[in-house]
């Protein structure tokens, strides 16, 4: 890491032997004003790190409540006329990669609610029951706020992971089409390695500004989420 920062304030020229020459904040100057390929980058991201943990966690928690009550079933359906290539379009590609890594984490948080779920003693739903709780009212007013510290923790490793999303980017789409799927982690591998600048300097400033604003951000998540929770209890 003190590395990264080092280079981040100079030029690296791989095609000179690594020759550094000091630049100040010259990287994060450009990153802020005039990198609009970073901006829309940081804007993927951003989109998969909200929009992702929206749907995974409410759909880890349906699977984790349903879980021995009832069989689950998939159907084909004939809607061929909506068939598109959905990796190629702009508008449909990173709404393809979110519903995937949705997919991808719905089982691990299913299971880490379900521990949660099944830890909580069995007296307070019963109790519920007695007073005459329905199975929803239990559900929102028992169950969630039992699981609570389990779901805030989720949530924030859910966040923090979908913020630095490389892999499974790079594997389908590479950024594009048009750098409709870029991710921060993909833009700087590619001006590391791809764009042949021979540069270190410029993508070790991008990474260190979103350290920061990952950072930053996971912070102010954690204490809304806790500050939330000290309010409700």
């Amino acid at each position: 890491m003190l590395v990264t920062f080092y280079n981040s304030v100079h030029t690296l020229r791989m095609d000179l032997g690594m020759q550094s020459e000091y630049v100040g904040l010259e990287h994060f100057r450009e990153i802020v004003g005039a990198d609009e390929v970073f901006w829309k980058a940081s804007r993927n991201s951003l989109t998969w790190a909200v929009v992702a943990p929206l749907v995974d966690m409410p759909l880890a928690l349906a699977l984790a409540l349903l879980w021995g009550m009832a069989n689950l079933a998939l159907r084909a359906v004939g809607l061929g006329a909506l068939a598109q290539a959905w990796l190629a379009t702009p508008g449909t590609a990173l709404p393809a990669l979110i519903l995937v890594t949705t997919w991808m984490f719905a089982g691990f948080n299913m299971v880490v609610l379900l521990a949660a779920i099944h830890a909580i003693p069995a007296d307070y739903l019963d109790a519920a029951r007695v007073d005459g709780a329905s199975g929803w009212r239990r559900t929102w007013h028992v169950i969630v706020p039992l699981i609570r510290p389990t779901l805030v923790n989720l949530t924030i490793l859910d966040f923090i992971g979908k913020m630095k999303q490389f892999a499974l980017v790079w594997v389908m789409t590479r950024g594009g089409p048009m750098w409709g799927t870029e991710t921060v982690a993909t833009y700087v591998v590619k001006r590391a390695f791809e764009w042949k600048t021979l540069d270190l300097g410029y993508p070790s400033a991008i990474a260190v500004l979103w350290f920061i604003i990952i950072f930053g951000l996971s912070w102010g998540l954690t204490r809304a989420l806790q500050r939330r929770e000290a309010l409700e209890f």
